[in-house]
Order: C-alpha cells, then sequence, then structure tokens
C-alpha cells in the first residue's frame, strides 16, 4: 500500500481555485516574470481577464537595489505582455521607477483609475509637468497619491502645489485620495495659495 508523501506535492497540484488565490496575492511582474511562460496552464490563470482588469507595478522601497533587473523584467512586460492585454485593463499601480515604462508601451482604452505610490512631491510635480502621465490624464476619474516622505523630512508647501497641480492636469477626476505616508501634516490651502498657472475643474465632487 503507497502512502501519499506531502513532500510529493507541488505547486503543479493544486486546483486553478488555490492558484488564483495565491497569484492575486504576489506583485503583478513577479508574476509575468516568474509564472507567465511556464505552462499553458500558468498562462492562462496570469491573463486570467479578472486577474489583469488591475496591474500593480509599484516596488517596495526595500527592493530598489534591484532595479537593474526590474528595467530588465519592465522592457520585457512591455514588450511582450501589454500589447496582448492592454484593452482589459481598467486600474493601473505606478511608482516613480515603473511610470514612464507602463504609460509609454501601450494605449489603454478601458483604463480609468491610477495609483501612484511612493511618490517624493517633487518628482510626482516633475512628472505632470513633463507629460509622463499627460497620456492618460484625459481618461482618468479615479485617482489615488501615495506621497511618500523620507525619514525625517517634512511637509509643506510644495505638496500643496503638487495637489493643486493634479486638479489642474487630471480635469476629469471624479474621485481623488491623496495621502501622505509617515507624516503627520494635515494638507489644507486656500484660493490664494493656488498658483496663477492652474485652475481647478468642476467635475470633482
Amino acid at each position: 500500500m503507497n502512502v501519499l508523501n506531502n513532500n510529493d506535492i507541488n505547486i503543479l497540484d493544486l486546483p486553478d481555485e488555490i492558484l488564483s488565490i495565491i497569484f492575486n496575492k504576489l506583485k503583478t511582474i513577479d508574476i509575468f516574470y516568474s509564472l507567465l511562460g511556464v505552462n499553458h496552464r500558468f498562462n492562462r490563470l496570469s491573463l486570467d481577464s479578472l486577474f489583469i482588469h488591475h496591474l500593480d507595478f509599484a516596488i517596495e522601497r526595500y527592493r530598489v537595489h534591484n532595479l537593474s533587473v526590474d528595467t530588465y523584467i519592465l522592457d520585457k512586460v512591455c514588450s511582450k505582455i501589454l500589447p496582448r492585454i492592454n484593452d482589459k485593463i481598467t486600474k493601473l499601480t505606478l511608482d516613480p521607477f515603473s511610470t514612464e515604462h507602463i504609460l509609454s508601451a501601450v494605449k489603454y482604452p478601458q483604463l480609468h483609475s491610477l495609483s501612484l505610490d511612493n511618490y517624493q512631491s517633487h518628482i510626482l510635480l516633475r512628472h505632470l509637468k513633463d507629460g509622463e502621465i499627460f497620456c492618460v490624464n484625459d481618461q482618468i476619474t479615479d485617482l489615488t497619491v501615495n506621497i511618500y516622505h523620507a525619514e525625517g523630512e517634512l511637509s509643506g508647501e510644495l505638496e500643496t502645489i503638487v495637489f493643486v497641480a493634479i486638479l489642474f492636469y487630471c480635469r476629469y477626476l471624479t474621485d481623488l485620495t491623496f495621502s501622505e505616508k509617515f507624516s503627520s501634516h494635515y494638507l489644507s490651502f486656500a484660493s490664494c495659495d493656488i498658483p496663477q498657472e492652474y485652475s481647478l475643474p468642476s467635475t470633482l465632487s
């Protein structure tokens, strides 16, 4: 009589339902690099419409030492994978490193939600002004911005300018979430604080 050895069980033995739960816990970039292309089953699950409608390309700050590796992976994703699924993507989560790669790779006709994570204020302001986000700003109705402050860095006037710039450049917003990590500062501004180059949209409630 043969007794099943639990050590012989591997990921290929798991049902699709369990694999889907595992995939949803992993970062998008890790799934595309490590699992896509393994076999037909993994390809089907990795590119399932329930999974790819929201792609998260934000890189944890503790992984910044691997940026050269992540650049290679992003280039592969942009050239080989995104052209196959771009019309199914409705939401993207990006960081300062991935924004230009992902937004310039293809068009996203169904994209309406964007999350910008781990941005420092001056970098986000530059991306807004230089056009990295211009290619989709007319599509975005839901925007989440998480401003990152390095240890000891204080928030202040620049965050107000960034907030107003977002309202100016992203004129079709109906839902905006703006938060600052590691800061106890409450963002506030009066109309007199708004730079003359910006005027606010009327769509945001």
